[in-house]
């Protein structure tokens, strides 16, 4: 009877003492597609409705505005929703895909992207 408690109890001690293989690492997050704080990556053309073609450079501080030809810099401005860049005369705003431009010689137009 002691040898049985003897070799039951040496089982459970070798069993305690096996080895485990560490957990392999966690597989690695997907990047989403880069996005600036302000408005979408990159440098993005746009067909306004009266004609006018504008390409912005998106920055995280600035935007890099061709109007119709004629070239702007202007700086990020507060905005409760969307990207939003204006100075003292020219205007900005792209939000959820559409772009409004205010220059400094008319009045606000609705611009699409050109796909």
């Amino acid at each position: 009877m002691i040898r049985k408690v003897l070799a039951a109890s040496a089982l459970l001690l070798l069993a305690g003492c096996a080895v485990q293989e560490p957990a392999p690492p966690p597989a690695p997050t997907p990047r989403a597609a880069p996005v600036t704080p302000s408005g979408p990556a990159g440098t993005v053309s746009y067909r306004c409705d009266n004609g006018a073609v504008v390409t912005v450079a998106w920055g995280q501080d600035m935007a890099d505005v061709s109007y119709d030809g004629i070239q702007w810099v202007l700086p990020l401005a507060r905005s409760a929703s969307g990207a939003r860049y204006a100075d003292d005369s020219r205007e900005i705003w792209e939000h959820q895909g559409v772009l409004r431009v205010t220059p400094d010689d008319g009045p606000e137009t609705s611009c699409a992207p050109i796909r």
